[in-house]
């Protein structure tokens, strides 16, 4: 009986951990994803004024 309330609260506390860990990654891949738009902007503002 207590093994099996320990892991349901096991479950419950590594289902939580995961969606905390899913928010994280989304939150890395879009703040990545923010930054390479933001250099490849700057890179090709900084191309089109040398090609000028």
């Amino acid at each position: 009986m207590i093994k099996i309330m320990f892991k349901k609260n096991s479950l419950k506390r590594y289902q939580k951990g995961k969606k905390a860990l899913k928010k994280k990654v989304q939150i890395l891949e879009e703040s990545f994803i923010f930054a390479v738009k933001q250099t490849t902007f700057h890179e090709t503002r900084i191309r089109f004024q040398q090609q000028k």
